[in-house]
């Protein structure tokens, strides 16, 4: 499985939700493909605080069996919507009773057990985090909140505040008992935000669900966060298009893929402008600000 992440600042953004030529975010370009529109089923929810969309192609080779009403290619959407589901209700912290949740309100004071998936979750993010010399930092949380980005309500917070929240802010400072399952944040007022991987493991488990109830092409894609399985049908890869940040009816790239994961992310849907000058909700953990430039 080949993970494909697209990484631009600011002019393309850390694409989170770049779009194809039409409404979908990074969409399959209709018109380019050539297929039977009988043989594809479309689903979409809003799911994490975006919009979840499946596409599947049926298997027209042989009859199937019809469950609780539903042909096959239906059943397995809504099962990959269910896996989704699942992971956002342990790993949001919008929910309260999430177990991420738990884990941010124990901070500084007592260890939490959690789900395999969590702890797997948090695992590959402190990975990440070792890789990118802290560029990734799921601790991040705090200054979230402080920017009021994590409400889509971006102000400008005093200087000294920043500066005030900077020590809660290391990764390093997550402390996991791996043969218990339970997850600790060492000092008071720390907390975690999976918002920059939950996503894309949610995505992986739906194609997981929907590979083990024998989907062979499919596309998954939570606002940004995507995956392409197989293929479509007469063609060789899915064709995918990238929405211009700031001209949303222009594509300004194309994607071939096949069993691929595309990650994007960008400042073109969560900022606010003061005196001139955007700023983003991707921040930088080492100074608390938003991030300048490109990447």
């Amino acid at each position: 499985m080949i993970r494909l992440v697209l990484i631009y600042l600011t002019v393309l953004s850390r694409f989170r939700q770049g779009a194809g030529v039409w409404l979908l975010c990074l969409a399959i370009l209709p018109f380019s493909l050539g297929y039977s529109q009988e043989s594809k089923v479309e689903r979409a929810r809003p799911m994490m605080g975006t919009m979840v969309e499946i596409t599947v192609f049926r298997d027209t080779s042989s009859p199937k069996e019809i469950k609780a009403g539903r042909e096959p290619e239906e059943e397995a959407i809504e099962l990959a919507f269910q896996a989704i589901s699942r992971v956002d209700g342990l790993m949001s912290n919008y929910k309260a009773d999430s177990q991420l949740s738990l884990i941010n309100q124990q901070a500084g004071r007592d260890y939490v057990r959690v789900a395999p998936e969590v702890l797997k979750v948090i695992n590959m993010a402190i990975g990440i985090a070792e890789l990118s010399g802290g560029a990734f930092d799921i601790t991040v949380a705090p200054l979230v909140q402080l920017w009021g980005f994590h409400k889509k309500s971006g102000h400008m917070p005093p200087e000294e505040e920043i500066h005030k929240l900077l020590p809660l802010v290391n990764y390093k400072n997550i402390l996991i008992d791996q043969e218990k399952n339970r997850v600790k944040l060492k000092l008071p007022g720390m907390a975690i935000d999976l918002g920059g991987i939950a996503k894309g493991y949610a995505v992986d488990r739906a194609i997981e669900v929907l590979k083990n109830n024998g989907i062979q092409r499919a596309l998954v894609n939570a606002g940004g966060d995507l995956f392409a399985l197989g293929h479509p049908p007469t063609r060789k890869f899915w064709h995918l298009g990238i929405r211009h940040p700031f001209v949303p009816d222009r594509v300004v790239s194309t994607l071939q893929v096949r069993d691929q994961a595309v990650a994007t992310s960008g400042n073109y849907e969560n900022f606010f402008v003061l005196n001139g000058k955007r700023y983003s909700h991707i921040l930088d953990p080492k100074t608390g600000q938003p991030i300048q430039g490109i990447a």
